[in-house]
């Protein structure tokens, strides 16, 4: 399965143009938070079809692909859904036992997606990720390194133990250094208007200089506030919570309303009173 995972990520992909970046393998069953499209029988396919931030596909020519805004998180080896993540220069290079590359000038820690990564090391050559131990659902990534230099001696892509590798060419990797440049210059020209509509810029923890927008109207795990804090104004308060850490709520029985936490079924021991789980 990790040979034709392999050829699969590496043929599909421009070193130049934008196109998907192979994330992982989950049960054909998963099925969380996606909806079908109507693109099959290729990854090209499903790209297209799906308007999303991830697609998973099937290697069966009549299966559906299925799109989604939600990183999957957790994967399992020599399963048959591939998950992808779309548009990105970065190819991918395999699974390697958890090492950063040699020569990374920068190291992530905890980011929340793959996507967050992906953009913060567009100008490197190699960038590599694999999820944090502790089991939270947030990445650790390394940027840089010398070259392309990737391992040897692939393994099978595996949750926790083995790191993610991809990387770009020379002219792929200077290309998207200038784009995101001149983007740091237009947004010094702009001001603070970070995020689009009522989309707050929330600072992205563990690398510093850099945010996401988020809706802290409905979002799990920055409910009601920016939960690591507001971009650009280090003196702000932040009233943010993580739904996923509320206090006596069953795991994945937690969302976030209106800017609050609300749970919707306690652990034994406690009583759902209003959303929240009492003693």
């Amino acid at each position: 399965m990790l040979a034709s995972i392999l050829s699969l990520g590496i043929l599909a992909l421009s070193p130049l143009a934008a196109a998907q970046l192979f994330h992982g393998c989950v049960s054909s069953s998963f099925n969380s938070g996606t909806a079908q499209a109507a693109g099959t029988g290729s990854v090209a396919a499903c790209n297209s079809a799906c308007g999303t931030k991830y697609f998973y596909y099937r290697a069966a020519a009549t299966s559906p692909c299925q799109c989604s805004d939600t990183d999957p998180y957790r994967f399992t080896p020599a399963q048959t859904t591939l998950v992808w993540m779309r548009q990105t220069t970065f190819q991918f290079g395999g699974c390697y036992a958890t090492s950063a590359p040699n020569g990374a000038a920068r190291i992530i820690s905890k980011a929340g997606s793959l996507a967050i990564i992906a953009d913060y090391c567009k100008g490197e050559r190699t960038v590599a990720f694999s999820l944090d131990p502790s089991g939270d659902r947030t990445y650790n990534g390394y940027c840089g390194g010398v070259g392309t230099n990737v391992p040897s001696s692939p393994q099978p892509c595996a949750e926790g133990s083995t790191q993610r590798y991809y990387t770009h060419s020379a002219i792929a990797a200077a290309s998207q250094l200038a784009r995101r440049n001149v983007r740091l210059a237009r947004r010094k020209v702009e001001g603070p208007n970070y995020c689009p509509g009522s989309l707050s810029a929330c600072n992205v923890e563990g690398v510093e200089g850099s945010y996401e927008c988020l809706d802290t109207k409905s979002e799990l795990e920055s409910c009601g506030g920016c939960i690591y804090g507001i971009y650009g104004n280090a003196t702000a308060v932040s009233l943010g919570q993580d739904c996923t850490k509320m206090k006596g709520a069953r795991p994945r029985s937690a969302t976030c309303t209106r800017g609050r936490c609300v749970a919707m079924a306690c652990q034994k021991g406690f009583r759902l009173i209003r959303g929240e789980c009492l003693i």
